[in-house]
């Protein structure tokens, strides 16, 4: 609760009490102030900042690109020794603390209670440290969150490959992934994709999409890295406000296309509810895919063909309710248990308002 109905005596009378509650506060000193570095002022230099990154082995745990998925990233534990992950620092908006440069700076210097973050006070200069903390901005991804995914036209065939020029053309929007799944103690658990990149592109023929999420590990057996698209009848009569986490009881069916690591060249489309979808193993029709992993990060483009007899994606006219659901094979993630998003638009050409 806000607690701005206070007085500041009153606030700072609290505080007092607070420390009686535990010793760790009787031989605490007063905190310092973290003072600003010198070339607070100057142009971020980040060849410099690379040259502390490196300096510090800080791609042991974060990364050499900084997507959590160094050598010692899945050795981690917290101060009550169970495990924990580095932070993925392409993805800026789940920094503890804040993600502009001087927010990093501060982190750095301080490190992290109860996490394996030490402090670097000391070990490096407040000046190094600023040019670290500019560098690992600099990895990060911009945060375009939306809840409408924007499709450009494109004359010609749409692109098949992740790596086509055409993407250029196309507006990358960010769509937030979580999950309700709680252990045991109660807590909810921990979950490896927060967030999906979506492209898409179209013709008069269908849409093409390009889907990009981290994930540290690479999984392609039994239990696969997944990434799932569902699109949503304008009839659905599904949870409207909920995602993809809490329709798995609905009656109506839903319109799916999967992709899986372990046959990365393909992905099955079926029209189910999304429990008899797992229960049934994703069966269906089977298209043409590219799935690639490089250093922590996949990419997955596929084709979707327009359908006038289909109420979900009919035609470069009419906008569409699109949803977003991943696995990460490694952390156990298989049936029911995966991260989702909510409910997004499709809109070809200009996003509704701006037609």
């Amino acid at each position: 609760p806000s607690f701005s109905n206070l007085s500041d005596t009153v606030k700072q009378q609290i505080v007092e009490y607070i420390k009686t509650i535990s010793p760790a506060f009787k031989n605490a000193q007063p905190p310092q102030a973290i003072p600003d570095p010198k070339n607070l002022k100057a142009k971020p230099d980040l060849k410099k900042g690379a040259e502390v990154f490196a300096k510090l082995q800080c791609a042991l745990c974060h990364g050499q690109n900084g997507r959590a998925n160094g050598t010692s990233a899945f050795t981690l534990l917290d101060a009550w020794q169970r495990p924990i992950r580095p932070a993925d620092l392409t993805e800026g908006w789940t920094y503890r603390g804040g993600a502009r440069p001087i927010d990093v700076y501060h982190r750095i210097l301080a490190g992290i209670d109860g996490a394996p973050m030490p402090s670097y006070e000391g070990a490096i200069t407040h000046e190094e440290v600023w040019e670290l903390a500019n560098y690992v901005a600099s990895l990060q991804l911009p945060a375009n969150f939306s809840g409408e995914v924007v499709a450009e036209r494109v004359s010609g065939d749409l692109p098949a490959a992740a790596n086509d020029a055409a993407w250029k053309s196309a507006p990358m929007t960010m769509v937030n992934m979580q999950n309700f799944l709680y252990g045991k103690d109660g807590k909810r658990q921990r979950m490896t994709v927060n967030a999906v990149a979506v492209q898409a592109l179209f013709n008069d023929k269908g849409v093409a999409f390009k889907l990009g999420w981290d994930d540290p590990t690479k999984s392609t057996g039994t239990a696969p890295d997944q990434i799932l698209l569902a699109t949503k009848p304008l009839d659905y009569h599904g949870e409207p406000r909920g995602n993809l986490l809490n329709l798995y009881d609905a009656k109506d069916a839903l319109d799916f296309t999967l992709w899986k690591a372990w046959h990365p060249e393909i992905v099955t489309r079926s029209t189910a509810s999304i429990g008899d979808a797992v229960r049934a193993g994703w069966g269906g029709t089977q298209n043409p895919a590219a799935g690639e992993y490089d250093d922590g990060r996949w990419t997955v483009v596929f084709k979707r063909d327009f359908d006038e007899k289909s109420d979900a994606i009919r035609d470069n006219k009419s906008r569409a309710r699109i949803g977003f659901a991943a696995w990460d094979g490694s952390d156990d993630e298989t049936g029911l248990r995966y991260s989702a998003s909510d409910w997004v638009w499709l809109d070809f050409g200009a996003p509704a308002g701006h037609h």
